[in-house]
């Protein structure tokens, strides 16, 4: 039995995976996410201070062009007009800018950049997570925070890097942020959906999106 349980379903069936960038790495042997041990994880000062490196812009195309991975099946999916939040936006909301501008309206949430819990009182028609889940000191707790936001039929779309193809953890580059403290499998995600009753498309090897479902729940995954 381990003594650090998986951060996404509080498993206490966890193993050492890999010790690297001079941290020690877990795996849950339940939903197989990967983390990081507590010990190695930043204060709020020390990942404040990595996060305002970040330069994202509106009027960096390179970026938009990233973002399209999440807005273009996120976007064929909403009814006009619906209402989003987008968590963890960062010090400048690009993706939030480029929705407002497709005629959806946006709220924005971030620990460090838009503190404002009220946002977190509303209910939404979906809700994205871009570059957002890896970061996650708890994703049990905010995950279920988040689905408790969506109204049925909502959206859930997230966006982060799945291990499942990942031969070299090592010296993959995603690990090598010192942010980034969690990462989810393709049976992660699966775990969420069981977990939240939600139907899930793993549409790319970083694009999940989850809806809200308004039957009793039933099998949805094979």
């Amino acid at each position: 039995m381990s003594l650090n349980p998986c951060p996404l379903c509080e498993s206490l069936e966890t193993k050492f995976y890999e010790h690297a960038m001079d941290r020690v790495y877990f795996r849950c042997t339940n939903c197989e996410l990967l983390f990081v041990s507590k010990a190695f994880l930043l204060d709020k000062f020390e990942e404040k201070k990595r996060y305002n490196l970040h330069e994202n812009s509106i009027n960096d195309l390179r970026y938009i062009h990233f973002l399209s991975q999440i807005t273009v099946p996120l976007i064929a999916r909403l009814k006009p007009k619906s209402i989003g939040l987008d968590f963890g936006s960062g010090p400048e909301p690009v993706l939030a800018q480029l929705l407002e501008k497709k005629g959806f309206t946006m709220s924005v949430f971030d620990p460090y950049y838009a503190n404002n819990p009220n946002v977190l009182n509303e209910y939404y028609d979906f809700i994205t997570l871009t570059e957002v889940a890896e970061h996650l000191y708890n994703p049990s707790k905010e995950f279920k925070k988040l689905v408790k936001l969506l109204k049925t039929k909502g959206y859930l779309a997230i966006l982060t890097l799945r291990t499942d193809s990942v031969q070299d953890f090592k010296n993959w580059h995603y690990q090598k942020d010192e942010t980034h403290v969690c990462f989810f499998s393709d049976k992660s995600m699966k775990y969420l959906a069981a977990k939240h009753q939600l139907s899930l498309e793993l549409l790319s090897d970083r694009l999940a999106i989850f809806q809200k479902n308004d039957l009793k729940f039933k099998k949805l995954i094979n």
